[in-house]
């Protein structure tokens, strides 16, 4: 198996939901780190969301072009072989195949995908949570900064060397960060839910690695406390937003969801099988765009997938 690094793009706001109940004025959290607090988007959560993708790209887009049944049976395995048997909670091979071969009689259509859950019934595909990399926040210098700590970048590059990969230049961008010494002041503009504007210190970056800076943290980077990250993605200070349900035009339910606004960006490590089929899975999945998350219907989740390649390769 091979560690890959993704940084993860917020395209649109994105809500991905603890799914628990709490007592809280907001009814929806967001997923959090258990040791730090901060705002993550869960394994389970990464792994339902690109397995959900890589199905499209592999078996229904394909299928579109070419309906032999044998083709797409090498599809479906393949996807087996790195994500496993479905739970009961998903359908797609049984949907799929119900959908498209109308001559697979109902038992035979449950034989074949019985016998291919049993020949995978777990994957080859590990994905680890993803953590947060930077938070967009309204700001007086342009529009927006992509907020970090140096904490933040530390564990990034911990991570980085314990999986042993080779980034070379980008550990210099990232070395860069993690011992800034270039500050500008900027008065942010937090978010409404304070009275007034709030002024804060932030370093921005002036050097030759800007760019690679900006590959990693987002075109405006700022580094802030770990007191300042913690104040800005409390339940007080993410956004927030009224959700309602109408009946015949009259409102049943309103409730409120916390979100993560878009511009910010995650990275995750994703561990691949080292052959074609893992070469396979980051040919699909770089550069792609993945829906993650609830809200797909309001047009929240879409998350930009951009793998960091090993020796200096750019993106």
């Amino acid at each position: 198996m091979k560690a890959h690094i993704y940084m993860m793009e917020c395209i649109t706001d994105l809500h991905c939901g603890k799914a628990s109940e709490n007592y809280e004025p907001i009814d929806n959290l967001v997923q959090r780190d258990g040791a730090t607090g901060l705002p993550c988007i869960y394994s389970s959560a990464l792994h339902g969301a690109i397995r959900e993708f890589i199905f499209h790209e592999w078996v229904r887009k394909p299928y579109k072009f070419n309906s032999e049944f044998e083709i797409t049976l090498s599809a479906i395995i393949d996807w087996l072989k790195l994500f496993g048997k479905e739970s009961s909670d998903t359908n797609n091979v049984n949907d799929f195949l119900k959908n498209n071969f109308p001559s697979l009689s109902d038992k035979e259509r449950k034989d074949e995908i019985s016998d291919l859950f049993n020949l995978f019934p777990s994957g080859a595909v590990d994905i680890l949570q993803g953590d947060l990399l930077s938070l967009s926040l309204q700001s007086s210098h342009g529009l927006f900064v992509n907020a970090s700590t140096k904490w933040i970048i530390q564990n990034l590059r911990r991570n980085i060397v314990l999986f042993e990969l080779n980034l070379n230049k980008w550990m210099m961008a990232i070395d860069e960060i993690k011992d800034c010494r270039t500050e500008l002041p900027l008065n942010l503009l937090f978010n409404s839910l304070h009275e007034g504007s709030i002024k804060e210190s932030f370093n921005v970056f002036t050097s030759a690695n800007t760019d690679n800076i900006q590959r990693f943290l987002g075109p405006k980077p700022a580094l802030i406390t770990e007191e300042q990250i913690r104040i800005q993605c409390d339940d007080f200070n993410l956004p927030n937003q009224a959700r309602n349900i109408l009946e015949n035009g009259e409102s049943k339910n309103v409730w409120f969801e916390q979100f993560i606004p878009r511009f910010s960006r995650f990275f995750t490590f994703i561990f691949t099988p080292k052959d074609s089929l893992g070469e396979k899975f980051h040919e699909s999945l770089h550069n792609k765009i993945v829906q993650i998350g609830a809200d797909a219907t309001i047009g929240r989740g879409l998350v930009l997938f951009t793998k960091i390649f090993e020796n200096d390769r750019k993106v």
